[in-house]
């Protein structure tokens, strides 16, 4: 009889346990939930949240990073409709991540022109943002092509181009060639697809560990991507431009990890330089533009982004690349 007793009371102890594990654990998954929104890491791969004003067009996420409307710089064009536009589009390298707009390549290349042809006379307007690739700079040309009248249209191109974002709940994701399901979802884990994806919608949690263990699946090789994803961008871009008179400009970006020489004619270009030989499209690549800049002075950073000075280097470049062009067209404007 004492046995049964103190066995009811122990297994009363263990019942009276079970509700402080679960809270215990409830607190602990909130904590850490909490955790991870304050603290906000970096994940594996490119997000974009909805404070970064993301919006979709025509199935396509664009957004707006700060500083965006000064270096898209329509008040130009406000001021004086009748100048000469040059449309800048790009991912983070033309954007100028980590420089402020006023020391961008293109505000600078818009005092540089200011300076040399008068005020009004063009306006130079920088559509680029970081993390743009082919697509995201495609929904924003649909926008912008339209409205140029026989003017320029600078077009960057980088490794980003292949890898196109999709909306996951209120976010957009660039997974590249991670493994996902049937609706775009990563899959990390031995999960009901219904369950990973609410959990990955609505824990900022599970979305960082899911995209950490995300395993990659095998991609086609780099040429095939561009001629199956980028190629048919550049096709629409190249027919919108000249259906309006405008003179499309591609130009190549480049390593910052290396110096430039050891990059010009990169044989991954080679798609791409073909396309634009193929169809008369002015082609540029910035490591022979910059071929006589020593790279640890210009970089920001190892990937891809430049310093003040870089930029300022950029600017120059530029006003050498396209001032023939910018000379023509501004004297047919003047007859």
């Amino acid at each position: 009889m004492a046995d049964r007793t103190e066995r009811g009371k122990s297994a009363r102890g263990v019942r009276h346990l079970w509700p402080r594990a679960w809270g215990s654990l409830g607190l602990f998954v909130v904590a850490l939930e909490l955790c991870f929104r304050i603290v906000n890491p970096s994940p594996r791969f490119q997000v974009v949240r909805q404070d970064r004003r993301l919006e979709v067009r025509r199935g396509i996420p664009i957004w707006r990073d700060a500083g965006s409307l000064q270096r898209q710089n329509e008040a130009c064009v406000a001021r004086h409709p009748g100048a000469l536009r040059i449309a800048i589009f790009g991912s983070s390298i033309f954007f100028g991540t980590g420089v402020d707009a006023e020391q961008t390549f293109s505000t600078l290349l818009q005092r540089g022109l200011d300076a040399r042809f008068q005020v009004g006379k063009v306006c130079v307007l920088n559509y680029a943002q970081a993390g743009y690739g082919a697509a995201s700079k495609l929904a924003e040309a649909r926008e912008v092509l339209p409205k140029l009248k026989g003017d320029l249209v600078v077009w960057e191109v980088w490794g980003n181009d292949p890898w196109n974002y999709v909306m996951l709940g209120s976010s957009a994701y660039a997974l590249r060639d991670a493994r996902v399901d049937a609706s775009g979802y990563p899959v990390a884990f031995a999960l009901p697809p219904s369950v990973n994806q609410f959990l990955f919608r609505h824990s900022r949690a599970y979305e960082f560990v899911s995209l950490s263990q995300v395993p990659i699946v095998a991609a086609p090789e780099w040429s095939k991507l561009i001629r199956s994803r980028v190629v048919p961008v550049m096709n629409e871009v190249l027919g919108s431009a000249r259906a309006h008179g405008n003179e499309l400009w591609l130009v190549q970006a480049a390593r910052l990890d290396r110096p430039f020489g050891a990059q010009i004619h990169d044989p991954d270009n080679s798609v791409l330089r073909d396309w634009a030989t193929d169809n008369r499209v002015p082609h540029r690549d910035l490591a022979e533009l910059l071929d006589d800049q020593d790279v640890t002075k210009i970089r920001l950073d190892t990937c891809c982004h430049y310093n003040v000075q870089g930029h300022a280097v950029l600017a120059q470049r530029m006003l050498r690349m396209l001032l023939p062009q910018i000379t023509e067209r501004l004297a047919l404007r003047a007859h």
